[in-house]
């Protein structure tokens, strides 16, 4: 499998970037692109107790996750919710209420099938070419907010077994 197409390479700070989806990866994106920053600044500065020793400062290569739970909420709140015409717009998702409903459909999908917010996440990481691996509780960038409809919710323990099955991948080798 070729991981080419998931990665941003930024030559000037020879950093690779693997985004996520709903884990601040326009944010990030946006930094590396606008700034072309050395990674060296970014790390120290948005990284909380960034380990400068394992900066390899011929390439750097790093992702940042979330909790798989939450990332799904968000992703729920996001795609599901976005008006018709705006950015990210899936109408196969487009005003999707039922949350048992939209679980069930995520979870019986394969990831080659779902739309990229509910791909899990070390679908797209090559762990193996990856320095390290940061939660998204550990930045302090400011991660831009999206625009959609924000309801709280919180999962049943039905609906955390189901979604845990289906990333259970992301929970274990990204030790949530």
């Amino acid at each position: 499998m070729s991981f080419k197409k998931y990665y941003h390479f930024y030559p000037t700070s020879k950093t690779i970037y693997w985004p996520v989806a709903k884990c601040g990866s326009v944010s990030i994106r946006s930094y590396f692109t606008k700034k072309e920053n050395d990674v060296s600044d970014f790390l120290n500065n948005f990284i909380v107790n960034f380990d400068s020793l394992t900066y390899n400062r011929e390439l750097y290569s790093f992702a940042v996750t979330r909790h798989p739970y939450d990332r799904f909420i968000s992703a729920y709140q996001d795609v599901c919710f976005r008006a018709e015409g705006s950015k990210f717009y899936v109408k196969e998702y487009s005003n999707i209420t039922d949350l048992d409903y939209l679980i069930s459909k995520i979870c019986n999908t394969p990831d080659s099938e779902v739309d990229i917010h509910f791909v899990s996440q070390t679908e797209r990481l090559a762990l193996s070419y990856i320095q390290d691996v940061y939660d998204i509780t550990k930045l302090s960038i400011p991660i831009k907010k999206n625009v959609s409809k924000k309801i709280s919710i919180e999962l049943t323990d039905t609906q955390k077994e189901k979604m845990y099955s289906r990333y259970k991948n992301d929970f274990i080798l990204l030790g949530y």
